[in-house]
Order: structure tokens, then C-alpha cells, then sequence
């Protein structure tokens, strides 16, 4: 904050914040084609719509805790739970994309988070059978 300022960390501290929502929106915009570019303003106002939506998740949601979750948090139970917040924040995307959006570009866009959602839903499975039930005993030998 010293080196910064008040007024450039906060800008820095949202950057930070939104890293995820970042990402998705670049991945998004690079499989675009090329007669349905995003404008900045409409990469902007996603990417915070995004953020927004993720933010009104529970604090203790794996989706909001991303890589510092805690592994023995992750079971069975906790997967299933942030597969079904998954689902609804999906549906949130694209009720907030479908005011940013152009029609084709929200097709688009729910094309792509439909893929994103699978993927990660794969990866909170593997996760969960990596992590999850750590506490039961070994197999006897």
C-alpha cells in the first residue's frame, strides 16, 4: 500500500480479486470468433458481473476458496454442495451476460460455460478423491 498509494492499492486489491473471473472472460474472449469480438467495456462489465455473482457465494463455498482450500475440507459432501452452487452461479452468469452481451456472443458464452463448468466439476472430483476421507484407516495389508 505504501509503494502504491491508497487510491492505485485499491485498484490493485480488485485486480487481485477478480484474478479468476480474469482468466474466464480471456479464455472466453480468445475462442470468440472474429465477428464476435468483445468490446473493453463489455470485457469489463463481465468480468465484474462475474466477480459480483461469485462474491454472493458462501465465504465457506470451495468455489470461492479456490487453491487455498484447505484439503481436508474437500470431501464428498462439500463437492457435492459446490457442484450444485456451480450450477446456480452458472445461471447467474448468464442472466447478468445477457445484459452485457450481444445475442451471439451470450450463445457463445453459454457454450463456453457450459465446458468450464464440466471442467471444473472434474477437477473438484478428482480433488475429492485425491483429499477426501484422509481420517479412515489404512487397508489392512
Amino acid at each position: 500500500e505504501d509503494l502504491l498509494g491508497a487510491q492505485d492499492y485499491e485498484v490493485f486489491k480488485q485486480y487481485e480479486a477478480t484474478a479468476g473471473e480474469r482468466m474466464q472472460v480471456q479464455m472466453f474472449k480468445d475462442a470468440l470468433p472474429a465477428d464476435a469480438t468483445l468490446s473493453d467495456q463489455q470485457e469489463n462489465d463481465l468480468i465484474l458481473a462475474m466477480a459480483d455473482e461469485r462474491k454472493a457465494l458462501p465465504a465457506s463455498s470451495l468455489l470461492n476458496k479456490g487453491q487455498n482450500s484447505d484439503p481436508s475440507q474437500i470431501t464428498e459432501e462439500s463437492v457435492a454442495a459446490a457442484l450444485k452452487q456451480l450450477e446456480q452461479l452458472q445461471k447467474r452468469y448468464a442472466d447478468r451476460a445477457a445484459a452485457i452481451l450481444t445475442p451471439a456472443q451470450l450463445e457463445q458464452f453459454t457454450k463456453f460455460q457450459q465446458q468450464w463448468s464440466a471442467m471444473s466439476a472434474a477437477g473438484l472430483k478428482m480433488a475429492a478423491q485425491m483429499f477426501g476421507n484422509k481420517t479412515a484407516a489404512p487397508p489392512a495389508p
